[in-house]
């Protein structure tokens, strides 16, 4: 089954986003570009990020399930979007 991405608002994307994820310290915020897009920055995109999950492992043996989770909040709006994708 190929990973889908979806947008939290039930909009399907037609491609997975290009997702890039930056931290330097697990108790910092991280900084996280959708399409290079920074969704954490909120005095420019008027985003802030609320959720991110991330599970990854290697696939060794046995083909390991990985997943993310994006949430954030459009600031202008009051809405949460987000994306997922999860592969088995």
């Amino acid at each position: 089954m190929k990973p889908t991405a979806e947008k939290k608002t039930n909009v399907k994307i037609n491609k997975t986003p290009h997702v890039r994820i930056e931290f330097d310290d697990v108790r910092d915020v991280p900084k996280v570009y959708i399409d290079g897009v920074d969704i954490t920055d909120m005095k420019h995109s008027h985003r802030g990020l609320t959720k991110l999950h991330l599970d990854w492992e290697t696939d060794l043996d046995v083909k390991m399930p990985k997943s993310y989770d994006i949430e954030f909040l459009d600031t202008d709006t009051g809405i949460r979007n987000g994306y997922a994708q999860y592969a088995k």
